[in-house]
């Protein structure tokens, strides 16, 4: 029986994958709700800005927003299955992201002024109103929504097992949620520009880190 459960594990993915997935799904719980307790008290501050003034809140697309968390696991899950070392790039690279994270929520806490919902008129706002209610305004920047959605397209680039036209959908996708998550109110513009600048320094040191050590291991 333990046997036939194995194998269907690894029908869905390689044995290393499921390694990969557990670390980055633990650095991301601790990254974004192990911080909170030790930063709810603190002075929280905010990079709105003009630009985030001119941009309207359109509760329509809080769907694009929760649409976000399908686009991440399978974006995910054809990243790990790829082959090992897709997985391990992108994974440490995650890790490092996270770590970077989870320093600027600490130590430079952020929140966002959302709009008041007074009357939930329409389903849009309905689960606006829904979404504000379980997620706080805070451990805003780098946007982990935008992190997440930028790993996913990034990853999307590297696959040689998807068709060229799922790289092109990764890309709309990507900019869709991170678009979301500005129009919904739930992040400021340099919230995304923080993720991209912190991924893709970490993604270059994780690659630089792989082929250091790859070097280092055939001398």
């Amino acid at each position: 029986m333990i046997d036939g459960i194995k194998k269907k594990f690894l029908k869905i993915l390689p044995g290393y994958a499921w390694m990969y997935a557990a670390v980055a799904l633990a650095m991301n719980i601790l990254t974004y709700c192990g911080t909170r307790p030790f930063t709810d008290h603190l002075k929280h501050y905010s990079f709105y800005t003009a630009l985030d003034d001119r941009i309207p809140f359109r509760p329509e697309w809080i769907t694009v927003y929760l649409l976000a968390f399908a686009f991440w696991i399978y974006g995910y899950y054809l990243i790990l299955r790829e082959d090992r070392q897709i997985a391990k790039l992108f994974v440490l690279a995650e890790v490092l992201a996270k770590l970077i994270c989870l320093l600027c929520f600490v130590a430079f806490p952020t929140t966002i002024e959302r709009p008041e919902i007074m009357e939930a008129d329409n389903i849009f706002l309905g689960i606006t109103a829904i979404v504000y209610k379980i997620d706080a305004p805070t451990n805003l920047f780098p946007s982990i929504h935008c992190l997440e959605s930028w790993v996913c397209f990034r990853g999307a680039m590297q696959l040689k097992t998807v068709p060229k036209w799922y790289k092109y959908v990764a890309l709309v996708c990507c900019m869709a949620i991170c678009a979301s998550t500005v129009l919904v109110k739930q992040h400021v513009v340099a919230d995304f520009f923080g993720a991209v600048i912190v991924f893709e320094c970490c993604l270059l040191l994780a690659k630089l880190y792989l082929r250091r050590r790859e070097n280092t291991m055939h001398e």
